[in-house]
């Protein structure tokens, strides 16, 4: 290939010049020009890609309102659902495991508990109140596995009894179960060796278990509102029981033994029942309780207490009961 001839004039004052130049010469510089600033870009890039960029930190996945319920839950150990309209306990209460401490289900309107409850091996606390649950919802073999159950409270529901798996709830302390309708309590109840409130008040008792009287650490016993008429002389056995409360019932007397031997019985009400305060203090024994009563509002007085309109009321009806 021949090479081509590319001239120029320049003048430089009068004097004119021409030159020349081969045209391949020109094209090798140009090019090389164009080889130069692509090189030097390409560095430039190469430069901003070598300083080090901010690290970022990986997004989380987004959990969801189910998911993040049960991590509170788990969290905490306290499951709460109540007054949520509940028909039935929602599956995900389950998957919190031994993490769970209190489960309150309280004034909803489930009818059955589910015997997946047993996996809440470390339950504490069971707040059933204000359901719709009977017997037959109470899945009373699957909550033995609750080995940490202190405190139970089935209040205002519709129990008609409470079966002899009560008695295997070692470590229960607390018992509710007020404003059913229960007309047995098993006499297991009374293998409960830690427990120390009882309230069974507003239901259909005519008689009471006398293994009862193997609560050995019950504090107070709430039997309001039934129709008991016969207190158990087996309670003599109860020495911790400091309060047994039994207004509106059918007892007719009190056994001295009960009077006597209950060194911690301090108070015992007995209000619309057919007894008494003159019958109350001729019955052998009272002196003894008697003693203990007036000890414990002294010591309230002594310790500026202010005692409610009851506080030196002896616990029975005056004349109310006089004709039976």
């Amino acid at each position: 290939m021949t090479d081509e001839t590319l001239k120029f004039s320049v003048k430089f004052g009068k004097n004119a010049y021409e030159l020349s130049f081969p045209s391949t010469t020109m094209v090798s510089e140009g090019q090389a020009a164009a080889d130069a600033l692509k090189s030097a870009k390409a560095n430039q890039i190469a430069a901003r890609k070598s300083v080090p960029q901010a690290t970022t930190r990986p997004s989380l996945p987004v959990m969801s309102a189910q998911e993040a319920r049960v991590a509170s839950w788990s969290k905490t150990g306290i499951i709460g659902f109540r007054d949520s309209g509940l028909q039935e306990i929602p599956c995900e209460v389950w998957g919190v495991g031994s993490a769970g401490r209190v489960l309150d289900l309280g004034s909803n309107h489930i009818m059955s508990i589910a015997a997946s409850i047993s996996q809440l091996p470390n339950l504490q606390k069971l707040r059933l109140d204000g359901n719709s649950l009977q017997d037959e919802g109470m899945p009373w073999e699957a909550m033995t596995a609750l080995v940490n159950l202190t405190h139970l409270s089935v209040n205002s529901n519709r129990l008609n009894s409470l079966p002899e798996q009560i008695g295997r709830l070692a470590s229960l302390k607390v018992l509710s179960v007020v404003s059913n309708a229960l007309s047995v309590v098993h006499g297991e109840l009374g293998k409960l060796k830690k427990l120390q409130h009882i309230a069974l008040a507003g239901n259909r008792l005519e008689t009471l278990p006398s293994g009862l009287a193997g609560c050995e650490e019950l504090v107070e016993l709430d039997l309001r509102n039934n129709k008991v008429s016969v207190i158990p002389e087996s309670f003599r056995s109860l020495l911790k029981l400091q309060v047994l409360s039994m207004d509106s019932n059918l007892v007719a007397a009190v056994p001295p033994v009960v009077l006597r031997e209950c060194r911690s019985l301090h108070t015992i009400t007995l209000h619309k029942n057919p007894l008494t305060v003159e019958q109350f203090r001729e019955t052998a024994g009272f002196s003894e309780y008697e003693g203990r009563r007036i000890k414990k509002c002294s010591k309230q007085i002594d310790m500026r207490v202010m005692l409610n309109r009851d506080g030196f009321d002896e616990g029975i009806d005056n004349m109310e009961w006089q004709h039976w």
